[in-house]
């Protein structure tokens, strides 16, 4: 059994630990905490440790007053800009955040902040406006956001080249060989013809190039010096 880590006197977010108060059901040690506003409310000390529990309830109630507007179409902008920018997972993230484009350190966790900046820019509440960025290759700061039209966005766009390959495809100036068969593609890892080589292999239970020996009708090329 591991032994009691003592929480007495110590505080976790507004809550300040008074005193242990027994186990639950579960023998989870419980403990009276008294919050910053007054009420008294009895946690789960592995809540406290890993900061589930922070407050009487009370901590929630203010977050969801501060400014009224969650959910709404500027929250869900300020919330977007920061996963393009900050989320690795996102698949939009190679074109913002990989690229170093950032946003205005303060407007980061301050939706109040970044909202009294927009709102004062020329086109705010206008239908068919919606935020871009002046400069294409820097972040969302002050000074380089503005209310545009759909198409006024759409021109200011990353430039895009015609390339020598099927008539009527486009690609990205930023292009990576596909690590297979060495095809320009605009992602950094496999062209979707190899991508279903791989797929079809693995279904198959043989490696990759057996199956593009024996399946195939072309032969894999050789992977290119990168």
């Amino acid at each position: 059994m591991l032994p009691l880590i003592d929480l007495t006197g110590k505080k976790f977010g507004r809550l300040q630990v008074i005193r242990r108060v027994g186990t639950d059901k579960r023998k989870q040690v419980l403990w009276l905490c008294l919050c910053d506003c007054g009420t008294e409310r009895t946690v789960i000390g592995v809540s406290l440790r890993f900061g589930r529990t922070r407050s009487c309830g009370c901590l929630q109630r203010t977050c969801r007053i501060t400014h009224g507007m969650r959910r709404t179409p500027i929250w869900c902008a300020w919330r977007d800009i920061k996963n393009r920018c900050f989320n690795p997972k996102l698949s939009v993230y190679q074109y913002y955040g990989a690229r170093g484009i950032g946003m205005y350190e303060p407007w980061i966790k301050d939706f109040k902040a970044f909202y009294d900046y927009v709102s004062g820019l020329p086109g705010f509440g206008v239908p068919g406006l919606s935020l871009d960025r002046i400069d294409n290759d820097r972040g969302y700061f002050p000074g380089n956001l503005r209310w545009a039209t759909q198409s006024q966005q759409m021109k200011n766009r990353q430039p895009v080249e015609r390339w020598k390959g099927k008539p009527g495809t486009w690609r990205s100036k930023k292009s990576y060989p596909c690590r297979h068969c060495g095809r320009v593609v605009q992602s950094k890892s496999i062209c979707p013809r190899c991508a279903g080589r791989v797929r079809n292999a693995r279904l198959l239970g043989m490696p990759l190039a057996e199956y593009i020996a024996t399946r195939c009708r072309e032969s894999v090329a050789s992977k290119p010096d990168l």
